[in-house]
């Protein structure tokens, strides 16, 4: 029987809410960070140069994903990975042109924010907290 990831391809460790979230709302059995997983890409992705090879990256990025297609019934692929403009070709130009092998579904977080302002010495410091929401499906 195969069973649904998670695989997080943000920045950002997952808290327990959102791991919590993904369990219920996604019957989600394993979690997978990409940056525990193959830190190279996650470092190319997080760290775009503006000399990048942006369609080997969406090639690499692809190849990745689909690895994981055989053992999975869905892939729950958490977003954002890399700049806005990697991105863009991702979705955009790439996606048009290839197709998954299995069933691979991108979401993203979203959060309510609030932000903290604590004037020190004349200098405004600013922390911005993000409690999770929820899930949204692409």
């Amino acid at each position: 029987m195969k069973k649904n990831l998670f695989l997080n391809l943000t920045v950002h460790t997952l808290t327990k809410k959102q791991i919590q979230r993904a369990k219920q709302r996604f019957k989600v059995i394993d979690f997978i960070n990409i940056k525990e997983d193959y830190q190279e890409l996650f470092e190319e992705l997080s760290n775009l140069k503006i000399n990048s090879d942006i369609d080997e990256l969406c090639c690499k990025l692809f190849e990745y994903i689909n690895g994981y297609t055989p053992f999975y019934d869905i892939i729950y692929i958490h977003m954002p990975c890399g700049s806005p403009f990697f991105q863009a070709k991702f979705f955009h130009d790439f996606l048009k042109r290839i197709r998954f092998n299995g069933d691979v579904r991108f979401i993203f977080s979203f959060s309510e924010r609030k932000v903290v302002e604590n004037e020190i010495n004349g200098k405004v410091e600013k922390k911005v907290i993000f409690d999770f929401v929820d899930f949204q499906i692409l």
